[in-house]
């Protein structure tokens, strides 16, 4: 009866071992799982970083572009103005004259 005892006892502990075995494994397969996401999420988050920083780029190109057309604009726009000021300027010079002329005939 002993000897059954300690055979059922060594029975069961191997049972235990094989147990604390597989569960062993099955966290060690979870750890490797879970690693291997983070390292996914880690090269997404770089990606997406990436493309936030060229996002940012590309805005700040658009903003300083936008800016040189603006300035490009108002030189323009004075220009224009001056050059209507003179024009101007001459039509009335040319009635002063048109009308000297008239006024010697």
């Amino acid at each position: 009866k002993f000897e059954h005892d300690a055979s059922l006892l060594r029975a069961e502990k191997q049972h235990q071992v094989d147990e604390l075995k597989r569960l062993e494994a099955a966290k060690d397969k979870q750890i490797s799982d879970l690693s291997g996401e983070l390292q996914l999420r880690e090269e997404a988050t770089s990606a997406l970083e990436a493309e936030v920083s060229e996002l940012q780029q590309q805005l700040g190109a658009h903003v300083d572009s936008n800016a040189r057309d603006d300035q490009l604009l108002k030189e323009q726009s004075a220009s224009v103005k001056e050059e209507m000021l003179g024009a101007c300027m001459w039509v009335a010079e040319s009635a002063g004259h048109l009308a000297g002329l008239m006024g010697d005939l």
